[in-house]
């Protein structure tokens, strides 16, 4: 799934003790937006705790197979233009598809991803299956 697919908006809103998060809903129908709050106990106790290069309330791309089917991630981009970051699972590439999370959502789900976490920027990572080990190379797709 390329980045510039994705045609969601996302609106975040950060204090020193909580998330608020604007987004569309996961009904995917463009009419339905919710609202989440999120506080700060999520939040690792210093800022060498956090493995990536992006804050944990930055927003990154995922899918909705890996939010709502529990697919695994298999890919992950690491985009050069803006630093952000795609955590796919290699089974759709529809726009659809397609739903922006905040990184610490995506590390939430899968904390093995911190071994990848310092993938640099213009490089994708994958692997055949949670626990394999993850392959690099730089992104020529970009």
């Amino acid at each position: 799934m390329a980045k510039a697919q994705v045609g969601i908006v996302y609106i975040s809103m950060t204090t020193r003790s909580s998330i608020l998060s604007l987004g569309p809903s996961a009904t995917g129908n463009g009419t339905e937006w919710h609202c989440t709050l999120l506080t700060r106990s999520w939040m690792p106790d210093s800022s060498s705790d956090w493995p990536f290069d992006q804050a944990p309330d930055v927003a990154a791309i995922t899918t909705v197979r890996v939010l709502k089917d529990n697919v695994p991630i298999l890919s992950v981009t690491h985009y050069s233009d803006d630093h952000s970051w795609a955590f796919t699972c290699g089974t759709t590439n529809i726009t659809e598809d397609g739903r922006v999370v905040g990184m610490h959502e995506i590390l939430k789900l899968d904390p093995s991803l911190r071994t990848i976490a310092d993938l640099p920027p213009g490089w994708t990572a994958w692997r055949e299956s949670v626990g394999a080990e993850w392959h690099r190379s730089p992104n020529d797709n970009e």
